[in-house]
């Protein structure tokens, strides 16, 4: 139940975080910057550590990468910023929002 409890406790506030994020990228330059939203990302456990994650993730980037537009996402676990950024992703937000602490980090396209 904590995993979902902690979704239920930060879900209306980071949805505005990343509005009001997402908000900075659209009015960049007066034009509309669409972004990519990583909405979930998990690894058996018992297969952490392999590289799975690291190359799933990687091959979405890539396609990312293509558009030429950035990869916005969220972590409530300080050890995934250090994984996230490993891939060049920065953390652009820190919050603290109903006791969880919350990252909000974005990779720009490397085209």
């Amino acid at each position: 139940w904590g995993v979902v409890k902690r979704f239920f406790d930060i879900k209306g506030e980071y949805e505005r975080i990343e509005e009001e994020i997402m908000g900075i990228y659209d009015n960049t330059n007066d034009k509309e910057q669409p972004i990519y939203k990583l909405e979930r990302m998990v690894v058996r456990p018992d297969m952490q550590g392999q590289g799975v994650g690291t190359r799933a993730l990687q091959q979405a980037l890539e396609e990312a990468d293509d558009t030429a537009l950035p990869v916005m996402l969220g972590t409530q676990e300080e050890r995934n910023v250090r994984f996230y950024k490993r891939l060049g992703f920065e953390v652009v937000r820190k919050d603290t929002i109903a006791g969880h602490t919350t990252w909000t980090m974005i990779r720009q396209s490397k085209n």
